[in-house]
């Protein structure tokens, strides 16, 4: 593959700068320090309480508890007005030209980074937010025999927003700006903002599990969950009204834009999932001396989410798998580790781009690592960690259910292999 070089990059600068339009460059500079900036002070304050109880001659255990939290957001972001720019008469409302758009103020009609110092205020939106409820929990273990045991786990959990989705740029292009028109949603204008409204979600969930451990320091582990989610986060396109305005900090000019903001789901979700796994020393299964050092692992969590078509499921992996072995024999401790994320939604892409809304995919990977220790003295050893071992590469995918295979691949990233080495010491 052919990669720019930056050093050809900067010699063609220094002797050519005429070649260069810095103005593009320094408006850039200058609108992503107004508009990347933002403040969030969150607060969550709890009280909980817990009892525990065990039966049948201490083979069943019972833990059982409640907690209360009560979340405060406070936050400031950009607040952006792209009308802001515009000439206005004495009543407020846009000056138009004959063709009924509006007319640029004469200060800044040739200075772009004017205009974007009167469009966007930096840490000029506020929100404010807050929400609390109980959360109970039961967990449950039971000795079936001495090396085989039973769990089961029943909560209520929560789920905040990220911060990313409550305070940000609201992005508004108006369409039609004539007083006089009739028009509302996208025809009138758009918004693509964030939600200060967004509430958390909130899931009931099960979870149950078999352990059996082996004579030999083994175990073996079997699991399944499930979790059913209210409130979960979606993207929706809506036409503003005047409470979501208020929330959002734009005046009511803009009531009946067409919206395109995150937004707590009607539709329940759920997520079901699978977990195996096994550590088992390596001696007891042969009679090869030199395996009594060796420790072998694997685990596989396998998910499956069911929800509407605008559910978010960005971040989720179908499966994680994992596995690898542990070698111990002093001074010489090693591990090495394989393991596969399944491929999963990064960020949806605009309809535009393939006529109907799509995805970014982050493709199946398989990455190695590994550390190695050495003792020196009974308080200090050296250690040596390497991640990706082998520089596997990640790709990416862009594509709307139906796009053929051969135009799904969007790019490729090579981020090099990490290592770090030092001296570990206990005291």
């Amino acid at each position: 593959p052919t990669f720019p070089s930056t050093r050809r990059a900067l010699d063609l600068f220094q002797q050519y700068p005429q070649f260069f339009d810095t103005n593009v460059n320094r408006r850039a500079d200058h609108a992503l320090d107004l508009t990347s900036p933002f403040d969030v002070t969150e607060r969550i304050d709890a009280a909980y309480a817990m009892g525990d109880v065990s039966l049948l001659q201490n083979r069943l255990r019972l833990v059982a508890g409640v907690r209360y939290e009560r979340t405060t957001d406070n936050g400031r972001g950009v607040l952006q007005d792209n009308n802001a720019k515009y000439q206005r008469n004495a009543a407020g409302q846009l000056i138009l030209d004959a063709q009924r758009r509006p007319i640029l103020i004469p200060a800044v009609a040739t200075d772009l980074i004017a205009q974007d110092a009167l469009v966007f205020k930096r840490l000029g939106a506020r929100m404010h937010t807050s929400y609390g409820d109980y959360y109970p929990s039961l967990n449950a273990s039971y000795n079936v025999t001495e090396n085989f045991i039973g769990r089961l786990g029943l909560a209520r959990t929560v789920g905040r927003p990220e911060f990313t989705n409550l305070v940000g740029a609201a992005n508004v292009t108006q369409i039609d700006f004539d007083p006089a028109g009739n028009t509302s949603g996208a025809a009138l204008g758009t918004i693509v903002t964030k939600n200060p409204a967004l509430k958390p979600w909130t899931a009931g969930s099960l979870d149950l599990r078999l352990e059996y451990y082996t004579k030999s320091g083994g175990d073996i582990t079997l699991g399944f969950f499930r979790k059913q989610i209210k409130n979960f986060f979606a993207n929706s396109t809506f036409l503003a009204t005047p409470a979501f305005l208020d929330s959002i900090n734009l005046g009511r000019e803009f009531e009946g834009y067409q919206v395109t903001a995150p937004f707590n789901s009607t539709a329940l979700v759920h997520v079901n999932g699978w977990e195996i796994g096994f550590n088992q020393p390596l001696g007891p299964l042969t009679t090869i001396a030199f395996a009594r050092y060796f420790r072998a692992f694997a685990n596989a969590t396998v998910i499956r989410p069911l929800g509407p078509s605008e559910a978010d499921f960005r971040g989720f992996s179908p499966k994680n798998i994992n596995w690898g072995f542990m070698f111990n024999r002093r001074p010489i401790s090693f591990v090495g580790k394989w393991y596969l994320i399944g491929k999963k939604r990064l960020a949806p892409t605009a309809a535009a781009v393939f006529g109907v809304p799509g995805w970014n995919y982050q493709r199946e990977k398989l990455r190695f690592d590994a550390s190695l220790d050495y003792q020196l003295t009974k308080r200090y050893s050296l250690y040596l960690t390497g991640r990706n071992v082998f520089n596997d590469r990640d790709q990416q995918e862009a594509y709307a259910e139906g796009g053929p295979r051969y135009a799904k691949f969007a790019f490729e990233g090579e981020y090099g292999v990490t290592y770090q080495f030092g001296i570990k010491g206990t005291f």
